[in-house]
């Protein structure tokens, strides 16, 4: 099967998380559904043109971004993982301090009442044509969902084999009715270890090439430790090519999850980059040091509303975006330990919180403690 079609630029196109709303990532005490990052060598990373930055710093209080410290869960709970304990220095190798300014994206959609009050389909349903027809089948059915705005949700499409279903995000997933049955050798079970689930996802490459494709594929699958002490592991890709900056918007716009059990695929997750997010330049980023020190003024954002420890564990330069937040901004994701008669965890693990520290200048936003987020 190979390489007649491709999935529209549309679909593909290398602009965040992770917090990627919709991910189906195996749960632990970890709601976390983004990849692990490279760190990328400087010389990777371009310089940005003077002229291609936003304004100076003396910008009035009014015009500056908001960032609200409550956050909302998805309905997951909060968001942390169980990792071997260790007394090492923090590790920061994914921090990348050699980004020295990152775009800043926003959604040019109204909200009402916490929700996206999207209404058109026009795009959702050209595109959902179009990924049919990469199966050579087509829409048979078609129904909405919708929010309590009455804002679009998701719509789903029924083919020949398949349920297509694409959220109000312009995340689609295909659902096969009958699973794809690929070789033997290659196991999409979640017990598997870092190196067969590449070589897996190498394969699958290769059996859905007139689906999907990448310039430089880079395949990531995510490890999480269980309470056990064992792990498993989600089956992800994302585009590579390019800069530090553009790897991290891959990992929310240009990736895909294969999930499925043994040597049965039973469904395909694309990734996309909406129709409606808007480029709003590139802004000054602070470096991991400085965001230590904002994490220890209480400036960061966080599901979890315990007590934490001192410890951080590592540290992570990520885009973060949710469904219920126009911006879609960098953030430190600190992996912070909790307290251990609190969350006890197996001998030689800790239990550990996520919290989020806006990797923007501070000169350019406000912190607000008071706003409050709709929950689902």
């Amino acid at each position: 099967m190979k390489n007649r079609w491709r999935i529209p630029k549309y679909l593909l196109s290398a602009a965040i998380l992770i917090c990627a709303a919709g991910c189906a990532s195996p749960q632990s005490a970890s709601q976390e559904e983004a990849p692990v990052q490279e760190t990328v060598p400087e010389e990777e990373t371009a310089a940005i043109p003077a002229e291609e930055t936003v304004p100076d710093k003396s910008i009035p209080e009014t015009e500056k971004f908001e960032i609200s410290q409550k956050m909302e869960t998805g309905g997951m709970g909060f968001e942390g993982e169980i990792l071997p304990y260790s007394e090492g220095e923090p590790d920061y190798s994914k921090c990348d301090d050699s980004i020295k300014e990152m775009p800043l994206l926003m959604k040019d959609i109204s909200f009402e009442g916490g929700y996206p009050k999207r209404v058109d389909t026009s795009q959702m349903d050209s595109v959902l044509g179009q990924l049919a027809a990469l199966f050579h089948e087509h829409v048979l059915s078609r129904e909405e969902s919708y929010f309590p705005n009455g804002g679009i949700e998701s719509i789903n499409v029924k083919t020949e084999t398949m349920t297509i279903s694409m959220d109000s995000q312009e995340t689609a997933v295909y659902f096969f009715n009958e699973p794809k049955v690929i070789d033997s050798s290659y196991s999409l079970d979640p017990e598997s270890n870092a190196a067969e689930a590449t070589a897996t996802m190498k394969y699958l490459m290769e059996y859905f090439g007139d689906v999907i494709s990448f310039k430089q594929a880079e395949y990531a699958p995510y490890e999480a430790f269980t309470y056990d002490g064992n792990i498993i592991v989600s089956y992800y890709t994302y585009e590579g090519a390019g800069s530090g900056v553009d790897r991290r918007l891959a990992v929310l716009f240009d990736r895909v999850q294969f999930g499925g059990t043994g040597n049965n695929v039973d469904m395909l997750r694309i990734f996309a980059k909406p129709d409606y997010i808007k480029d709003l330049g590139n802004f000054p980023i602070i470096p991991v040091k400085d965001a230590v020190g904002l994490y220890k003024k209480g400036i960061f954002r966080s599901t979890y509303k315990g007590n934490l420890t001192d410890h951080i564990v590592s540290g992570e330069l990520l885009y973060y975006e949710t469904l219920y937040e126009k911006m879609i901004m960098p953030y430190y994701r600190f992996l912070i330990e909790l307290p251990a008669d609190e969350y006890p965890a197996k001998e030689g693990f800790i239990n550990t919180a996520a919290v989020w520290v806006p990797a923007l200048d501070p000169s350019y936003y406000v912190f607000e403690t008071d706003n409050t987020m709709p929950f689902n």
